[in-house]
């Protein structure tokens, strides 16, 4: 299979997998925005009819400070939702089956390696999940047009899950967090429009 074919293959599933999370975050979204709305509003409520009793003024004061408190625990209770989302989206990473391992390693490799002589460094944990990829990688390397000489660095990394590739003149990290992170910091408005059904 062309490294093409597999890289498409990549997306699809990712696209079906990541439809599947996003319909499990809606819903937890939902529960946990509808228990944070009915909270903010008995407090408001509470609030309100104590207000009633130290007059208009006091009333709007109080009446705009327990508006700015439920927007504050909603923002709050979205926020959560995202962390949530993304932690799953690290545990579903490393929890990959060893065909969608490869794949995702190989894509990886394809995208960031320079030429392909690079070292690789993975977890402790990992590295025989990688003495049995790497052949394959390299492979997909020299079908690429490039050199296949990918190998494992001796010292392991400090992260779990992913990769680093360390060259003569440049790293990339390719470790789980650091892909997500930076995703988050792309996407997390759209994310937050998706779960939410705002815009952002």
């Amino acid at each position: 299979m062309s490294a093409e074919r597999i890289i498409t293959r990549i997306q699809q599933d990712a696209e079906a997998e990541a439809a599947a999370i996003l319909a499990a975050a809606r819903e937890k979204a939902a529960a946990l925005t509808a228990e944070a709305e009915a909270a903010s509003a008995q407090k408001v409520e509470e609030i309100r009819a104590e207000a009633a009793a130290r007059g208009a003024d006091a009333a709007r004061r109080i009446a705009l400070l327990a508006s700015l408190e439920e927007r504050k625990n909603s923002l709050a209770a979205r926020r959560a939702v995202i962390d949530r989302a993304f932690e799953e989206a690290y545990a579903a990473l490393c929890a990959l089956p060893q065909e969608r391992f490869e794949a995702l390693v190989t894509a990886l490799v394809l995208e960031n390696a320079g030429t392909g002589e690079e070292e690789v460094q993975v977890a402790k944990e990992d590295r025989a999940a990688y003495e049995a990829v790497l052949p394959k990688v390299n492979a997909a390397l020299v079908a690429a047009g490039k050199k296949g000489g990918l190998r494992l660095c001796s010292e392991p990394a400090r992260f779990a899950g992913g990769f680093a590739l360390i060259g003569t003149t440049c790293d990339v990290n390719c470790s789980y967090e650091a892909l997500l992170r930076a995703a988050r910091e792309r996407e997390e408005r759209a994310v937050a429009a998706l779960l939410f059904e705002t815009e952002g």
